[in-house]
C-alpha cells in the first residue's frame, strides 16, 4: 500500500504475495510492478532474513546458474556444512 500510494500499480500485473504463501523452496517476498512516469519498475519487499535466504539459501538461483552444473546433493552438503537453511 505504501508503494502504491506513491506510484500507480501496473494494470494487469498482480501483486504476488510469497510471504503468506511461500514458494515450495521456501522463498518469501512481496512483488509488485509500478509505473515511474513512463517507466515500469518492480519492487520486491522482504526482510533481511528473507533476503539472505533468497540469495544464499535453498531458494537461491546459484545452482542452476552455475557453469559447473553441480548436482543438488553437492549443494545440500555445502549448505549444511556452512549452516545455510
Amino acid at each position: 500500500e505504501v508503494v502504491h500510494a506513491l506510484f500507480p500499480h501496473v494494470p494487469g500485473r498482480p501483486i504476488k504475495d510469497y510471504v503468506s504463501a511461500p514458494k515450495p523452496n521456501g522463498y518469501q517476498s512481496l512483488h509488485s510492478a509500478m509505473m515511474l512516469g513512463e517507466l515500469r519498475a518492480e519492487v520486491q519487499v522482504r526482510t533481511t532474513e528473507m533476503h539472505r535466504y533468497a540469495e544464499h539459501g535453498k531458494a537461491s538461483h546459484w545452482l542452476y546458474k552455475s557453469e559447473d552444473g553441480r548436482p543438488v546433493h553437492e549443494w545440500l552438503q555445502l549448505s549444511e556444512s556452512f549452516g545455510i537453511d
